[in-house]
């Protein structure tokens, strides 16, 4: 499982930067539960190199593929992540001790230039 392979690597390679992926859909991945459970588990991982969070907000943009095969998409129920929801989960993540940052050109909406950028530290200061 993917935690195992975090794990591996972060104690195997203590020094190399470690991004997780983190898709949000909300109510499920963004929940308080969600999200502590994802800070302690970024954060028990150890090591000197980075540990960072990139937030990735859910969007349609594959739908098309879907409709062009005839195949019903299977994430065609859920709405469009915010990008406002998703700044607000960034800054939730933050302030648990992580390091997080939305992907580049995500979510949907609008927010002002520049927000969710964050400048991630290595792990023990270095």
């Amino acid at each position: 499982d993917a935690r195992a392979f975090a794990r591996h690597v972060a104690s195997s390679y203590p020094a190399v930067p470690i991004v997780f992926r983190w898709v949000l859909l909300k109510g499920k991945t963004d929940t308080e539960s969600e999200l502590a459970a994802l800070a302690e588990f970024v954060k028990g991982l150890g090591g000197t190199g980075t540990r960072k969070v990139a937030l990735l907000p859910f969007h349609h943009l594959g739908a098309h593929k879907y409709e062009a095969l005839g195949m019903q998409d299977p994430a065609g129920g859920l709405a469009p992540y915010l990008r406002a929801d998703a700044i607000e989960a960034q800054q939730r993540l933050s302030g648990m001790g992580v390091c997080a940052e939305l992907a580049e050109g995500s979510g949907t909406g609008s927010a002002e230039p520049g927000q969710g950028a964050q400048e991630c530290a290595t792990v023990g200061g270095a």
